[in-house]
């Protein structure tokens, strides 16, 4: 640069600078600027790394456990819970799932334990049914066997004999009665006396006579 007086150069003036300086400066300022990228770099890796575990894990146990139930109907199973800190939405998840788990286990016992008290009471009913139908068919047959006795005992007889219930209807005969009718026992038990009986111009007044004695 020209030094002026009165218009007149006097002399120059030249500033000179050395750039080695700045160019080492530079080179610093490019060294710690990558450094600090790739050190971000490899932060943010571990980060990523450290928040996939974070999240898949969980995610990867309860798919897991979701497929075990569906396979063996187990509800027993549980996938244990990270606690990786206080209001995470994966432990909340987890332990809810867990919780419907043990409703669900719950529930199946109680049916479990319905279900084996149902078939303890079908069985003691079937029990007693079968005592009951036991006790009948031995009455039953004491009936029968007491029916037969009679039976006899009314075929030594030498006259008819018969019994009717209230509507005039045969409800026993002895042998005699069937050899006097000339018909099967079959054929006579249920039948209206008067129709086998009675000839048919006595009919009526026999059957009216019979119903006023029934009502006394």
């Amino acid at each position: 640069s020209d030094i002026l007086l009165k218009s007149e150069i006097i002399g120059r003036v030249q500033i000179c600078s050395d750039m080695q300086l700045l160019y080492v400066r530079l080179k610093q300022y490019a060294i710690i600027t990558f450094a600090i990228i790739i050190g971000s770099f490899f932060a943010a890796s571990l980060l990523a790394l450290r928040l996939h575990r974070v999240i898949s894990d969980p995610i990867s146990r309860l798919i897991g456990a979701a497929h075990h139930i569906s396979s063996h109907k187990d509800y027993s199973v549980r996938v244990p819970v990270s606690n990786t800190g206080p209001g995470d939405e994966i432990d909340t998840l987890v332990t809810t799932f867990n919780q419907m788990l043990e409703n669900i286990q719950a529930h199946e016992r109680f049916l479990e334990t319905s279900r084996e008290n149902l078939e303890i009471k079908v069985q003691e009913r079937t029990m007693e049914l079968r005592d009951e139908m036991n006790e009948r068919i031995k009455a039953q047959e004491k009936i029968e066997a007491e029916k037969e006795k009679a039976k006899q005992y009314l075929d030594i007889i030498g006259g008819i004999l018969v019994a009717i219930d209230s509507n005039g209807k045969i409800t026993l005969i002895n042998r005699k009665g069937c050899e006097v009718l000339e018909r099967e026992e079959k054929d006579i038990i249920g039948k209206e006396w008067f129709e086998l009986a009675i000839p048919e111009n006595q009919r009526k007044l026999v059957r009216s006579t019979f119903q006023s004695i029934m009502a006394g």
